[in-house]
């Protein structure tokens, strides 16, 4: 049996109301489809993705399943601020007719898409508008025809069948916000930029992320991404170091059976402070397959944060697509530039092996901002995010804080 030949499996998941919640208001569900494949050039992602086979059921009652209409924001605040993302998402009420008791069976079903990462994220509401979040791996999710998850190792990935075409089963869409109010991560505010221009890079503690609507809460309740600091930093310019994790769209021939990789994507975002009257580019990610473009030969990736009126001449200089970032040549250093933070920088960590040694996970999880402490080589190694940040003028003069354009890249910064 050859399995391009067969449809794309579905995937279905029972999930059930946890026993200790207290009068739960709602269900919501949010499924997160990470950088579709599109046509398979680097900038597939930007095609508009079919419309899934999706359906989340409780009792008899179905969920309304809406395409997320709200428009891609740098802010961080509510809306969609994951560029590379497609969002879909519903909710169900408790009622007379449909109670939402614990114990009681929320079942998920759709078909897989042609996407690096795919989970789908549960959130319940319940008491005094508490919320308890639930991710849900592709990978935990049980395939039809059974034995066919195309993101266990080992087994045909979603790119040995064809993609998936648009389906009349989707449900139309509505111009309607997310119902939950998830307001803005409450991160590090001070205390982290360095005489040297070094920036401490913290993972979110467990009370800033559960402040959001985060993708990926680890066990230990802290979620599986970076953020470096919150508020203004004294820098107009940026160079952030990653050693990129192996991941798995790479480039243009993905594996048609699903490997074991580090991390099924990583995502370099830039977020501005909503109330900043500012130009606003066309894009403020970059994702771990526009990295590869530019990785060094020690495996590392580089990104730059440049005032927007300079990545905007950058733009017009290379005539880049609509969202893609211009590539920064300096010297010894080459990667994509984002506009300029003013709130902070987050690295997404999609779906990062617990066996890879730079995945979240390793590092502790803090209950709060104030017990927060910086990520460090002693934990992470060589898989430490690096980000050193100067004045645009250093910058044009070849120095970034300790970095050099014409020297290698820092021991320490300490």
């Amino acid at each position: 049996m050859k399995t391009y030949d067969m449809d794309m499996p579905y995937y279905k998941f029972d999930y059930e109301i946890p026993s200790d919640l207290p009068n739960i208001i709602s269900v919501e569900t949010m499924f997160r489809f990470n950088n579709f494949y599109g046509d398979g050039s680097i900038n597939g992602w930007l095609q508009i993705m079919p419309d899934p086979e999706l359906s989340v059921s409780i009792g008899a009652e179905q969920m309304i399943i809406n395409a997320d209409d709200q428009v891609y924001t740098p802010t961080g605040g509510l809306g969609n601020s994951d560029q590379f993302c497609k969002i879909y998402w519903g909710v169900i009420y408790a009622s007379e007719n449909t109670p939402l008791n614990p114990g009681t069976k929320v079942s998920i079903s759709g078909r897989f898409q042609q996407v690096s990462y795919f989970s789908l994220a549960v959130y319940i509401l319940y008491g005094d508008n508490l919320v308890k979040y639930v991710t849900i791996r592709a990978k935990d999710m049980t395939a039809v025809p059974p034995g066919l998850n195309p993101y266990i190792e080992g087994n045909p990935s979603v790119f040995s069948y064809p993609a998936p075409q648009k389906t009349d089963k989707f449900l139309p869409t509505k111009s309607i916000k997310n119902i939950l109010i998830r307001p803005s991560l409450v991160i590090q505010d001070e205390g982290n930029i360095n005489e040297n221009g070094w920036v401490d890079i913290y993972r979110v503690d467990r009370i800033s992320g559960t402040t959001g609507s985060p993708d990926g809460m680890e066990a230990d309740g802290c979620p599986d991404y970076y953020i470096t600091y919150k508020g203004d930093t004294p820098y107009s310019a940026l160079i952030f170091r990653i050693k990129l994790p192996d991941t798995f769209v790479k480039n243009s021939s993905p594996d048609k059976i699903y490997g074991s990789y580090q991390c099924s994507e990583y995502i370099v975002s830039s977020y501005v402070d909503g109330g900043v009257s500012r130009p606003i580019l066309g894009y403020w990610e970059t994702c771990s397959r526009q990295m590869y473009e530019n990785v060094d030969e020690n495996g590392y990736a580089y990104v730059f944060f440049l005032p927007d009126e300079n990545v905007m001449s950058l733009i017009e200089e290379q005539q880049t697509p609509y969202a893609t970032p211009p590539v920064v040549s300096w010297g010894n250093f080459k990667g994509p530039a984002l506009g300029l933070p003013s709130d902070h920088v987050s690295i997404r960590l999609r779906g990062p092996s617990e066996n890879w040694a730079g995945a979240p996970i390793n590092t502790a999880c803090y209950l709060t901002p104030r017990d927060n402490q910086p990520l460090t080589t002693e934990v992470l190694g060589e898989w430490l995010p690096e980000l050193y940040g100067d004045t645009f003028d250093n910058f044009l003069n070849g120095n970034i804080g300790a970095v050099s354009n014409d020297e290698p890249w820092p021991d320490s910064h300490s």
